[in-house]
């Protein structure tokens, strides 16, 4: 698996959005996320100025930190598992539903989904 990491979205004319410019991998779970909020900050900064270069560098500064964090996903699940530990931890996905403190289980192991999913509050254009 492997991501798309570039110093800048941007060059002349031409702008990415999407898995073009970052895309974070399957790991991480948030390449349609990141497309849909890309393309509305783009939209945005584009009609709110008569200039692409501005409007270019208005969306690469809003969305830079949200996609490095959300890249920063499949980092994490990414780790070589030996067949036990994908076992197991099946196993305990299997057990989840029956655990007691099990929405405070499900709350710990999606914080890092949902702080990178929610790292970008969107501007009304």
């Amino acid at each position: 698996m492997t991501q798309i990491r570039m110093d800048s979205f941007s060059e002349g004319r031409i702008t990415l959005v999407g898995d073009a410019g970052y895309g974070p991998s399957p790991l991480s779970g948030q390449g349609t996320s990141l497309a849909l909020v890309g393309a509305y900050v783009l939209a945005g900064s584009l009609a709110s100025s008569p200039d692409h270069r501005a409007a270019f560098a208005s969306y690469e500064k809003e969305m830079r930190p949200f996609v490095l964090k959300n890249q920063a996903l499949a980092s994490m699940n990414q780790k070589k598992q030996t067949r036990f530990a994908q076992w197991k931890q099946i196993q305990s996905m299997r057990a989840l539903p029956y655990l007691p403190f099990r929405d405070r289980i499900m709350k710990a192991a999606m914080r890092p989904l949902t702080e990178a999913a929610n790292a970008l509050v969107l501007k009304e254009y």
